[in-house]
């Protein structure tokens, strides 16, 4: 595989990375928000809820429900973090490995 080959996969996991975090920030800033403005409308589906939910938040029609099978765990948090700052280092090492002169028509990696 030439260097801009090497480049432009790196480039593209680095944004597949950056992607995925970013859907994760997003969803934990969209729950955050919720919980600080709307505790007693918010809810998880899909997870217990020890003696049930109070009668004013199961049949509230205004209530944000989020899946809560699809929430994350701290572990899973932490990988995509790792991920997203290999996957950063390796484009800015793949970049920096392609000559200045080869570097016409591509785009530096938006880090």
């Amino acid at each position: 595989m030439s260097v801009i080959e090497q480049y432009l996969h790196a480039n593209a996991a680095w944004n597949d990375a950056k992607f995925e975090f970013e859907q994760l920030v997003h969803l934990i800033q969209e729950v955050g928000r919720e919980l600080a403005t709307r505790p007693e409308r918010t809810r998880f589906s899909n997870v217990g809820a020890e003696g049930g939910l109070p009668m004013e938040m199961a049949f509230a029609t205004d209530a944000r429900s989020f899946d809560g099978d699809l929430w994350p765990t701290a572990t899973q948090i932490n990988a995509r973090i790792v991920a997203r700052a290999k996957a950063r280092r390796a484009a800015q090492n793949a970049w920096q490995a392609v000559p200045p002169e080869l570097r016409s028509g591509l785009v530096a990696p938006q880090l």
